[in-house]
């Protein structure tokens, strides 16, 4: 397992591990990949540097971001994203890959 930081060539193949994943997670939700992908570049472009991805065998398999923002007791991560391809899933990858690495 490799986690490593996104790159914009890596938002269509992370768009779909997020849509299907939070759609799994989530009857009520309804992303497509294409909606996926918008809401990721979005956040890519404010801040590249808090969007990793975890890689098994060069396959993308799950991702995490986040926003720092500034607060009364100094800088504060919120707003995360947390997904892992449903195939995927049940492989601690989230504990102890991406979890791992965001902090």
């Amino acid at each position: 397992m490799i986690i490593r930081n996104v790159n914009k060539g890596d938002l269509s193949k992370l768009g779909e591990i997020y849509a299907s994943s939070f759609n799994a997670a989530n009857p009520d939700e309804n992303w497509d990949a294409t909606s996926a992908k918008k809401y990721l570049e979005d956040r890519f472009k404010k801040q590249p540097n808090i969007f990793i991805l975890a890689e098994d065998d060069k396959n993308i398999v799950g991702g995490f971001v986040g926003s720092i923002e500034p607060c009364w007791m100094g800088n504060n991560l919120y707003e995360t994203d947390l997904f892992v391809d449903n195939r995927h899933q049940r492989q601690n990858i989230e504990k102890n890959y991406l979890l791992k690495y965001s902090k």
